[in-house]
């Protein structure tokens, strides 16, 4: 794997030993290709309108700079030349993101078989998914189905990768633990995800 080729985790992943990180890197790419990138991302411009925030070469005549008016009437050919070969310029309309907020939540089967190996998936996941809500302006919710919601954490950190890493259960995670998940009203969310094997629990509305 090369360098540049890591650039988008990298910030995370620098925040493990070298070894540590280098393992990882292989999983973070892989599994960064079958998550893809959050449905609904946030697009610049696309809000409502809250004035003006800069000059752009394109847009509506009522934008138009009144510096360029002066063309209009002092120099007509010029101003009709100009508007010809795109060389206006109109104030960009600013504008505000929604006010809902944008939220992921990743749910982890912490159960027997998730032992080993697919601990370390477990890890990769979590870099993937907070590099992923970071892009898209989202807030990274995240915790074991054994836990519950009481235990949920929120975004990532060191420590709260030491805590994924450690929050293992000798139980297989229930459907009656993912349900009091999808019943809590703080942590509703259109982009919600399950990580764990083909046996753990799933709901129509859930990603695995």
């Amino acid at each position: 794997t090369r360098p540049q080729q890591l650039r988008p985790w990298a910030p995370l992943l620098l925040l493990f030993q070298r070894e540590l990180a280098i393992g990882l890197a292989p999983w973070v790419q892989r599994l960064a290709a079958a998550i893809g990138g959050r449905a609904g991302s946030p697009n610049p411009h696309t809000g409502d309108p809250d004035g003006y925030d800069g000059v752009v070469g394109r847009g509506p005549y009522e934008r138009l700079l009144p510096t360029e008016w002066l063309f209009a009437d002092a120099a007509p050919d010029e101003f009709n030349r100009r508007a010809a070969t795109g060389e206006h310029h109109f104030y960009r309309l600013a504008t505000r993101e929604p006010s809902a907020t944008r939220r992921c939540l990743v749910l982890f089967d912490a159960g027997p078989s998730q032992l080993g190996t697919p601990r370390i998936a477990h890890l990769a996941a979590l870099v993937v998914f907070a590099t992923r809500c970071e892009a898209a302006k989202a807030e990274l919710f995240w915790g074991t189905l054994q836990a519950g919601p009481a235990a949920v954490q929120q975004g990532f950190t060191k420590q709260r990768a030491q805590t994924l890493l450690e929050g293992r259960s000798p139980l297989d995670g229930t459907q009656e633990q993912l349900a009091a998940f999808l019943a809590d009203p703080a942590l509703r969310t259109d982009d919600l995800w399950l990580v764990g094997s083909p046996a753990s629990p799933g709901a129509p509305k859930v990603n695995r």
